[in-house]
């Protein structure tokens, strides 16, 4: 009988004066589980569901087969589950910016960059002006010259 949980249903059991008694469940099938009709196999979960206890708990999570079938109080603790990564170091050059990028992404973007104004240069050369309204070509004009 130990854990947070027990001393506080003691405490309550004490100031509200009633009996009870304490079951638990076995070991291989803890909490219950809930199978593809509606019932429970056993477990804590099970013993509420089918009526064999009033209240339930040691390590209970709220997870939706359980929220759906009993009712649970408000957590009095919660879990973070959380990965620690060491810290990243300072990059203090010019070059941290290009850091996060390995240099053949870096050359296949300069590539394209390349290639996109040769190919727009090879356009306006060969591509016939359009007289038919002034404002129209004039960008295409400008990689002309």
């Amino acid at each position: 009988m130990k854990g947070i949980e027990m001393k506080i249903f003691l405490e309550v059991a004490k100031q509200l004066n009633f009996t009870w008694r304490l079951e638990e469940p076995p070991e291989e099938n803890k909490w219950g589980q809930k199978y593809a009709n509606g019932s429970w196999s056993g477990g804590i979960v099970g013993a509420l569901v089918e009526g064999r206890a009033d209240v339930g708990f040691g390590f209970v999570w709220l997870v939706d087969p359980q929220a759906s079938d009993v009712d649970l109080t408000f957590p009095w603790s919660t879990v973070c589950n959380t990965f620690l990564v060491p810290r990243s170091r300072r990059l203090k050059n010019f070059g941290a910016a290009f850091m996060p990028f390995e240099t053949t992404l870096w050359g296949m973007i300069i590539g394209a960059i390349v290639f996109t104004a040769t190919w727009l240069r090879i356009l306006a050369r060969f591509s016939p002006p359009d007289t038919s309204n002034t404002n129209k070509g004039k960008f295409v004009a400008t990689l002309k010259y």
